[in-house]
């Protein structure tokens, strides 16, 4: 049937309605989107999530299936906005795909070797928390410093990123840093005080 087609039909239940004039409007809007064959869910799918996925390992636990899922979250984001985010990503379902637990690990951007996690989620569907063995459904955990220091900047983020992407290809810690200097066009004290600047803001990792 052609839209005009259902167009018709559709006028003619609404004629016999008694309701307001603006709600046939608004209905008659909707119908006309999904005659046009207007997704909405497409929409709200197209939407930037404020977390992305790195990585996600399932392994099984005393019967019960368990994930462990990487995201990576801005790195200029505050405390408040970092729970929210990490509520959400433990209760995301095409994350856990069914399994028992999730716990969800958030890292700022791309850095995993220069700092700790900014904090983690879990969500045990069955009231077993993690381990399976005691008794909690939601456990949000912040550990991002509050450092009270302004965020990172591009080049700050950018140096720290080369740095860390360097060490995971088994460069040195100095051989990193010189290569980051010079590839950033910048001096490897500015690279060094950058990755003091991330480890204030997020966390050191212990030797």
């Amino acid at each position: 049937m052609k839209i005009r087609g259902l167009l018709l039909v559709f006028l003619l239940v609404a004629g016999g309605c008694k309701c307001e004039g603006p709600g046939v409007r608004k209905a008659l809007d909707k119908f006309m989107g999904f005659a046009k064959g207007e997704d909405q869910a497409k929409e709200l799918a197209e939407k930037p999530s404020a977390y992305y996925v790195r990585s996600r390992k399932e392994e099984a636990h005393l019967s019960r299936s368990r994930v462990t899922a990487h995201v990576e979250v801005a790195p200029d984001i505050d405390h408040a906005a970092l729970k929210e985010i990490l509520r959400d990503a433990c209760h995301d379902e095409s994350i856990a795909r069914g399994a028992s637990v999730l716990k969800v690990i958030a890292w700022p951007g791309k850095l995993q070797r220069l700092v700790n996690p900014l904090g983690t989620a879990i969500f045990a569907r069955d009231g077993k928390g993690w381990e399976g063995t005691g008794v909690g459904f939601e456990e949000i955990d912040v550990t991002m410093p509050d450092s009270g220091i302004a965020p990172l900047s591009q080049k700050e983020y950018l140096r720290v990123m080369t740095v860390d992407s360097m060490l995971g290809r088994g460069k040195t810690a100095d051989e990193a840093v010189k290569t980051t200097a010079s590839y950033h066009d910048s001096s490897v004290n500015d690279v060094r005080d950058a990755i003091r600047k991330a480890q204030i803001l997020f966390g050191k990792p212990s030797e």
